[in-house]
């Protein structure tokens, strides 16, 4: 079984960019045999060493194993632009945020559906003064992306810059005194659902 890496590259957020710290060129073995295919796939491990996180096109089988038994978070992309590389620095985020918090509190962190279905509700104030090892992107992304809703009102001290640029979601919003109250719908063909 070929291999398809041309080179193992290591990434590193540095003065809010990324940059390429590390290049290893692959080239491809001669000698197919399961030996030489188990010390390929070990010496790819050991370029790895130290990164948090490993990401390609496709990574299974042994090198998945191998990966996962050093504790590797391991992502499928098609690209590394940095939108994806900083994706994948906060899905670390929100799975360290996870691990550092048990999954009832988590839970608890998370937006609280209403008694109407598909809306919801967040005291973000309240959840950051409880939680401030979370941000609002580590609370809301994954509800963003997973969740089905039609509305999701939000209170909070201001509108998280992040939110600005999220695809397919309206956003409005209301000043109350120092509290903002953020109402963020669906979008649908370039409207809000209602």
């Amino acid at each position: 079984m070929p291999h398809d890496a041309y080179r193992v590259a290591l990434f590193q957020k540095q003065d809010g960019a990324w940059v390429e710290t590390k290049s290893t060129a692959i080239k491809p073995i001669e000698d197919q045999s399961p030996k030489s295919m188990t010390a390929f796939l070990h010496y790819l491990t050991t370029l790895t060493d130290g990164a948090q996180a490993v990401a390609g096109t496709s990574i299974a089988g042994l090198l998945y194993t191998l990966l996962n038994q050093q504790g590797k978070h391991i992502f499928e992309i098609c690209d590394t632009n940095p939108e994806t590389l900083s994706g994948i620095a906060g899905d670390i985020a929100m799975a360290q945020a996870k691990q550092a918090l048990a999954e009832d509190e988590f839970n608890a962190a998370q937006p609280t559906e209403t008694d109407i279905p598909g809306v919801y509700t967040l005291e973000l104030i309240k959840v950051l003064q409880t939680y401030p090892e979370l941000s609002s992107k580590m609370i809301l992304k994954s509800f963003l992306q997973s969740t089905p809703f039609t509305e999701l009102t939000v209170i909070c001290h201001h509108s998280p810059c992040w939110l600005e640029n999220e695809q397919g979601i309206t956003l409005q919003t209301r000043r109350h005194g120092d509290t903002l109250t953020l109402t963020i719908q669906k979008a649908c063909c370039g409207e809000a659902i209602v």
